[in-house]
């Protein structure tokens, strides 16, 4: 089986001129959420202390979060189940999964603390920074994050 590498492509280095559709990704993105809120191909069980369990597609979550890299339970029809700390409640698991989705985060002064500190379980470490800079200043919570240009997939959530 190939591997497909984009960036070292001959078809790339050549003088073709690549097109692009400008939202294509949020068009991916807006799917994505769709396929979430259906259940759509979910095979990641997030599973929270007092028994609640979410559905997620291990692909974002992985993508968004070292921290699902660790050892995981498997099911029998092949879905990952990850045990969440206890701390762990379902508004801020909602809402950071909404983020991972959407990179659009519901947050407000009563529930900031217990997402900022569930980013920070998570791994998610520009959300962390983002959070952070809220925090530090009112005035950065009008503006978007910028992720890094050099920032690698894994560390984008």
């Amino acid at each position: 089986m190939h591997r497909i590498s984009y960036r070292n492509s001959q078809m790339f280095q050549s003088a073709m001129k690549p097109l692009k559709i400008e939202n294509w990704a949020s068009y991916i993105l807006q799917r994505l959420m769709s396929l979430l809120e259906k259940g759509t191909k979910c095979d990641a069980v997030l599973q929270l202390a007092d028994g609640k369990s979410f559905m997620a597609h291990s692909l974002i979550l992985f993508t968004c979060s070292p921290y699902f890299d660790k050892p995981h339970h498997k099911l029998n029809d092949g879905s990952s189940v990850f045990l969440l700390p206890p701390e762990t409640d379902d508004e801020s698991l909602v809402a950071i999964l909404r983020f991972m989705y959407t990179g659009k985060l519901d947050i407000s002064h009563e529930n900031f603390t217990r997402i900022h500190k569930l980013a920070k379980i998570l791994q998610m470490h520009i959300l962390v920074q983002f959070l952070a800079s809220i925090k530090r200043s009112p005035v950065a919570s009008t503006r978007s994050p910028q992720v890094p240009k050099s920032a690698h997939t894994a560390d984008m959530c």
